[in-house]
């Protein structure tokens, strides 16, 4: 009938069975050494423009000068460089149309240099950069036009020169919940679909603040900012109403600036400024009510222009100013009736022009200037209002 084999044992099965069963440890190492080991000191510039030279930079903890990936076709992610920690130079990503995410990047915590994000046509959010805390040099992320929100720098603290964020198209959003420094400029402009602009930890800055023809921006929330080292320009933002989220801040140290914002009603915002270390410009806005929210600022160190504000009928916010060193300009405020607001003004250190105040009563406007030491000309004209 055959031979019984039931009770025998193959030598070979025992080989199968021993080859499928390998122990823990076992697993364990031949998992990690298909990981990199994250301590590679990658020394130099690194030029990236393809996957494989991205793939190179794996296990890399330290670039020690420049990273910049630009141009890069072949590769939806950073992956690569995920071990990455710190770049001593700078790092640039710049016009990479398939990059679709930058989680990659999760374990950066500082950049010595400058940070650019620009270009990068499919990538929508900065996810992956929340262990981030300092850039040493700017911070600019511009021209991304699937960018919707900065909310992967929710960790940064500093940065040691300037933040600009520029012409991006569909950013909504800007939410920097943790940055309290900015050692120059700051610029928010042309973002055409930003609603919301929140720095509620930011205190002082050495630069320039910018915000500028964001079309849908209707709230600036920085309440803790006490200090700007440079100018203070708001213009061409046509929904923001108010200034309301700034009302911490007191000190200017260059221009004022707020023009062409169509739809702002008042500046109360702003009453905690005492002085405009630059000129004081108020300009063609064309539903400002008032401007009484100034009504802290004692001097203007450079020019004081009063232009265009079609709703405007008292200069109350003018009160405390006692001398202007540059021109005085109050010109073509069509319901401008009252310049009491004035009437503490003892200098200006060069020329006064008033003209074009259409329910101004002229009498008043002489009266004014005749108590004012004038170190130019003085130019009054056009003041046709009816005198009480």
């Amino acid at each position: 009938m055959g031979d019984d084999d039931t009770g025998d044992d193959d030598p070979s099965d025992d080989r199968l069975a021993t080859s499928n069963y390998v122990t823990a440890p076992s697993v364990m190492g031949a998992f990690e050494s298909i990981l990199p080991s994250c301590d590679r000191v990658c020394s130099g510039d690194f030029d990236v423009e393809t996957a494989e030279e991205l793939k190179s930079l794996e296990g890399c903890e330290t670039v020690t000068g420049n990273l910049i990936i630009k141009t890069l076709m072949d590769a939806e992610d950073l992956d690569s460089l995920a071990c990455l920690s710190s770049i001593e130079g700078m790092l640039y990503l710049y016009s990479n149309p398939s990059l679709r995410d930058i989680d990659g990047l999760r374990n950066l915590t500082s950049v010595n240099g400058s940070f650019y994000i620009s270009q990068n046509a499919s990538l929508d959010n900065l996810d992956g950069l929340e262990k981030l805390h300092s850039v040493w040099g700017n911070l600019h992320v511009s021209q991304s036009p699937s960018l919707t929100d900065l909310d992967g720098l929710s960790g940064l603290t500093m940065v040691g020169d300037g933040v600009a964020i520029m012409d991006n198209g569909a950013l909504a959003t800007i939410h920097l919940p943790s940055l309290g420094y900015s050692g120059g400029d700051l610029s928010i402009e042309e973002n055409g679909s930003l609603i919301y602009a929140s720095l509620p930890n930011f205190v002082n800055m050495s630069g320039d603040l910018t915000l500028r023809q964001n079309g849908s921006l209707d709230s600036v929330e920085a309440e803790n900012l006490v200090f700007i080292g440079g100018a203070l320009v708001i213009a061409d933002n046509d929904v923001l109403v108010d200034l309301d989220g700034m009302s911490s801040l007191s000190d200017v140290v260059g221009d004022l600036t707020i023009r062409h914002n169509d739809s702002l009603k008042n500046v109360d915002g702003l009453s905690g400024i005492t002085t405009v270390a630059g000129d004081l410009l108020i300009e063609h806005n064309d539903w400002l009510m008032d401007i009484d929210g100034l009504a802290g600022i004692t001097a203007v160190e450079g020019s004081l222009r009063v232009v265009e504000n079609g709703l405007v009928t008292r200069l109350n916010g003018l009160t405390n100013v006692e001398h202007v060193d540059g021109d005085l300009e109050i010109a073509g405020n069509a319901l401008l009736e009252d310049i009491e607001g004035l009437s503490n003004l003892s200098a200006v250190g060069d020329h006064v022009e008033i003209q074009g105040n259409e329910a101004l009563c002229a009498d008043d406007v002489y009266a004014l200037v005749a108590g004012i030491s004038v170190g130019g000309y003085s130019y009054i004209y056009n003041n046709s209002g009816e005198c009480l």
